[in-house]
């Protein structure tokens, strides 16, 4: 029965978002990644003001040299432009290492939040179809055309084409109202368990 189905599906989603909070607690629970990170973000402290002092100290030498020997056939402009042009290339390096590390942790959570909106959608779908309520259905399916984080949340997680999903549950809260020609093409573009809907409905008839 496709309650029973629907069912299914919510609490499989769950699961893999209850997966994916594990992988985090143990992350962060480590030992290794919560010294390590200290460790990084302290390294990447010391890197900064190592070569920001570096770059001073070089900078005066260099001034130093052009003060004093005018003489010496050397670009001291062309040099000071490497040593700035190297440090900045330095600082990008370690910003982006450190962005990359911080979208990890930041994708497993958006994943999670992404399963946890599945399994709230296929429980409301069961609920609304289990108190036979057409309204609650229709309602749903307004949610899913008006709210841009739902409908890419079906689509990402391969729930299916939000907008034929939707269109799927208008037909069902109208089901009495509509073609079987119009069933049918719906159907053959929705995916499991959501083509359960309408295979349900016609055993039961």
């Amino acid at each position: 029965m496709v309650i029973k189905e629907l069912e299914i599906e919510a609490k499989k989603f769950e699961e893999r978002a209850k997966v994916l909070e594990d992988v985090l607690e143990r992350q962060a629970s480590s030992l290794s990644s919560k010294y390590g990170s200290r460790l990084s973000r302290n390294k990447e402290g010391y890197i900064y003001i190592l070569f920001i002092a570096m770059l001073v100290l070089e900078i005066l030498v260099l001034a130093f040299f052009r003060a004093r020997f005018k003489v010496l056939d050397i670009n001291i402009e062309s040099i000071m432009y490497l040593l700035l042009a190297f440090l900045a290339l330095l600082i990008l390096m370690l910003f982006f290492g450190r962005r990359k590390s911080e979208e990890g942790t930041g994708d497993i959570r958006e994943k999670i939040d992404e399963y946890r909106k599945v399994s709230k959608f296929y429980s409301r779908l069961k609920e609304a179809i289990e108190r036979g309520s057409r309204e609650d259905i229709t309602k749903l399916a307004d949610e899913i055309l008006e709210d841009p984080l739902l409908s890419k949340v079906l689509k990402n997680s391969g729930v299916g084409d939000p907008k034929v999903i939707a269109y799927s549950l208008y037909l069902y809260a109208n089901r009495d109202k509509v073609d079987n020609s119009e069933v049918e093409e719906v159907k053959g573009m929705l995916g499991y368990p959501l083509r359960k809907l309408f295979e349900g409905e016609a055993d039961e008839n």
